[in-house]
């Protein structure tokens, strides 16, 4: 009555775009140099584990018909997933155009020997200073930045989805179910993107929750005839 599944995909992927839209404005940073935009892609995800199970336990029908529609039968399942964060780009010119190509695709410039210092310490600390701000400056007058594009992952992602399913069968032509289940069921924090603008006061630190919501359950009745 066990079923069990788990796959792990550890992998890299560059590109020269990243948005994935085909406009000139959106897809090139630098007019001049179609090359300043190779790098690491909107859809890298180097590390992906999810892992599945499906539990039926024993039916119990030799048991009296309470015990057996009470106890057995019951149906548990469900999905654990850990994985990288998305990628996220450290932008530059300060919300303006430092490097004049009216493309708004500037990027930090690198600031030489200062480490980029990502999730260093306990989770708690995550939210205040998530990269070394030191690490990056805005981009020079005239220039695109030279800091690759989604050079850095935001807080990995680590959830696990669960249910409990009966099923009931009434003189072979009906059947009926309960479900309930619980979303992110071990309420497991989300962090959202860091402020990615150098100059900004909050700069490198963590000021939402991320894509997944706290936990979250519902309970359901269906009827089949």
């Amino acid at each position: 009555g066990l079923q069990f599944q788990s796959n792990f995909t550890w992998s890299h992927d560059t590109d020269v775009g990243g948005s994935g839209d085909p406009s000139f404005e959106s897809s090139v940073s630098d007019p001049h140099n179609v090359g300043h935009d190779r790098g690491p892609s909107s859809l890298n995800y180097p590390v992906v584990s999810v892992s599945n199970l499906v539990y039926r336990l024993p039916s119990l029908a030799g048991q009296n018909l309470v015990v057996k529609n009470l106890l057995g039968g019951w149906e548990i399942s469900g999905l654990y997933t850990a994985q990288s964060g998305p990628p996220f780009t450290v932008n530059g010119g300060q919300g303006n155009n430092n490097s004049g190509f009216l493309v708004g695709q500037d990027r930090a410039d690198l600031v030489p020997g200062q480490p980029f210092g990502v999730r260093q310490g306990g989770k708690s600390h995550w939210v205040s200073s998530y990269l070394n701000p030191a690490a990056f400056t805005n981009n020079a007058y005239g220039t695109a930045g030279d800091s690759k594009k989604f050079i850095i992952q935001e807080a990995p992602i680590s959830t696990a989805d669960l249910a409990v399913i009966k099923n009931w069968s009434i003189k072979e032509r009906y059947k009926f179910q309960f479900r309930w289940e619980a979303f992110n069921a071990l309420n497991h924090p989300s962090f959202g993107q860091p402020d990615s603008n150098p100059g900004d006061s909050n700069f490198g630190q963590i000021t939402s929750i991320g894509a997944i919501p706290p936990r979250v359950m519902q309970g359901g009745l269906k009827f089949a005839f």
